[in-house]
């Protein structure tokens, strides 16, 4: 037979206690717990986001050291003075405000704060950057530079220095020095396609291939065009028109014949090649520059009182004007003087031109502070 036990007196109630002990022990640690995990969780969030806002503010040092190093036309000139601006996107849900302040001459402070769009809390990184420059006035010491080939043909008459790193063909005058070897610094593609780009990076592209001077107006430029351009004049005679800024062409440029162009000490900049067909009129101080090549056959060239600067940047520059050329010409590949052309050198000195005779080559950073 079974045998029940039975409880004894002094033991009655004693699960109930075990339970209620348990209980306030936990609500005592309960509190506490939650309270540090809530901790827990503002601390991560606080921290994810103070990531995030250095993240943004080091993109907008980023941002300040590329306009310097790329020439943007509102990174300061002078020593002393700053220019500010405000990146065009969010990032990371921060509104990033960029200042750049030139220091010294090759030294500047890009000082940069990432405000939280919802908290309002900011970082802010303070980062000064030295440059090294790149000196392109060596371009302008002689009538034709070429670090490769200078080809000078019968009856040709060329006044001034002609340096290259390549090969003569002389069969015409040359009155300066020859000088081989030598040519320095040459511009690249993309350090004169930033300089010039960013002088019409705010305008929306000129939307044909073709621009009629008939009916046009007297001023052309700023002009940016996504493409090949034709300038054309379909007016019984020759129409005129005088460069009121850069005009940057990504493709071909050609300029027809019965077209006026003065350049007014500004410049005309084809990602691809320039063609100036016999026929066609180019006057005034200022340069014509092709990532290609460069075929300049107007009939009207310059006055004596001008200085034009030619360059072919990575191809040929074909010379056949039908008078007087005045300035400086350069080419990578190959200088082609045609038959019965005179190209007189003459100095930059003392003309407004556009051209970078400096441009930023290397960026190093110097101090990096956050705050």
């Amino acid at each position: 037979m079974r045998k029940f036990a039975k409880p004894r007196k002094d033991e009655a109630g004693f699960a109930l206690a075990v339970t209620l002990t348990l209980l306030m022990v936990a609500a005592i640690m309960l509190l506490p717990l939650l309270f540090l995990m809530t901790t827990g969780l503002t601390s991560a969030d606080i921290r994810e986001e103070s990531m995030q806002r250095f993240y943004a503010a080091d993109a907008g040092i980023e941002d300040g050291a590329y306009r310097i190093l790329h020439y943007y036309v509102d990174v300061p000139t002078n020593v002393g003075e700053e220019s500010s601006y405000a990146l065009g996107q969010e990032l990371n849900n921060c509104t990033v405000d960029v200042t750049i302040y030139k220091a010294e001459e090759v030294t500047y402070r890009i000082t940069s704060t990432s405000t939280d769009n919802v908290s309002n809390r900011s970082t802010t990184i303070e980062s000064y950057v030295s440059i090294s420059l790149a000196d392109f006035s060596g371009l302008f010491d002689n009538a034709i530079t070429s670090p490769s080939n200078v080809t000078i043909q019968p009856n040709s008459t060329v006044v001034g220095n002609v340096q290259y790193e390549g090969a003569l063909d002389n069969k015409g005058d040359i009155y300066g020095e020859e000088i081989i070897g030598g040519i320095g610094n040459w511009p690249t593609a993309d350090q004169l396609s930033d300089y010039y780009r960013c002088q019409v990076d705010v305008l929306d592209p000129f939307p044909d291939d073709t621009v009629d001077l008939n009916g046009y107006g007297s001023s052309l430029g700023p002009l940016y065009r996504d493409g090949s351009l034709t300038i054309k004049n379909t007016a019984a005679v020759p129409w005129g028109v005088e460069l009121g800024g850069t005009v940057y062409v990504t493709g071909d440029l050609v300029v027809l014949p019965d077209c006026m162009i003065v350049l007014s000490g500004e410049t005309i900049y084809a990602e691809g090649s320039i063609v100036l067909q016999p026929g066609c009129a180019i006057s005034g101080s200022g340069c014509i520059i092709a990532v290609g090549n460069l075929d300049f056959q107007p009939s009207i060239s310059f006055g004596e009182d001008d200085f034009a600067f030619l360059l072919s940047i990575a191809g040929n520059v074909t010379l056949r004007p039908a008078d007087s050329f005045y300035g400086c010409v350069a080419g990578n590949v190959d200088v082609d003087v045609q038959p019965n052309c005179s190209l007189e050198y003459r100095s930059p000195s003392g003309q407004e031109i556009d051209f970078p005779f400096e441009l930023p080559a290397e960026l190093k950073l110097v101090t990096y502070a956050i705050e």
